[in-house]
């Protein structure tokens, strides 16, 4: 199921990165969509994580 879902969030970032792919090689756009991916991958973890690796700045006109 994850790898089923993970193939087709690849296919559609494809898609949509292909129309602006310019002059890019085969080689270049693959490394280019591994490097998106990784990224996306990694902030699901940190939206997903149970605490804020940045804690929040205070209200403002309050100082902690």
């Amino acid at each position: 199921m994850y790898d089923e879902r993970r193939q087709q969030l690849r296919s559609e970032l494809i898609a949509r990165l292909n129309r602006v792919r310019g002059e890019l090689t085969d080689s270049e756009f693959a490394d280019l969509v591994s490097a998106i991916e990784r990224t996306a991958a990694r902030f699901a973890e940190i939206d997903s994580a149970p605490y804020k690796l940045i804690p929040e700045a205070p209200p403002e006109g309050r100082a902690d």
